[in-house]
């Protein structure tokens, strides 16, 4: 197993954006089949970034994988969103 670089500190919304696009790239580094995403809304997390859609595209791809976002509310993504609602679409399927 690789060694993970240390987890971004948190101290600002773009540090929790880096802290979540780090998240992902260690739990796909680590060989995770499925990852689980909790957040009242997702309003915040950087689901729009076309790299981290790349890297959860290849991921997706692997056999047996699944994304769980479990929310409140997905009212905002949409709005908020628009790359990561279309994105999704094709991959309903794993999510």
């Amino acid at each position: 197993m690789e060694e993970q670089a240390a987890p971004p500190r948190i101290d600002s919304r773009e540090a929790f954006a880096d802290g979540v696009r780090w998240g992902f790239a260690a739990a796909m580094a680590d060989g995770a089949r499925s990852i689980t995403c909790v957040d009242p809304s997702f309003e915040l997390w950087p689901l729009d970034d076309a790299a981290l859609l790349d890297a959860l595209t290849t991921w997706l791809k692997l056999p047996q994988r699944r994304l769980i976002l479990l929310a409140a509310t997905f009212d905002e993504v949409p709005r908020r969103q628009p790359r990561f609602t279309g994105w999704r679409a094709h991959w309903a399927h794993a999510i």
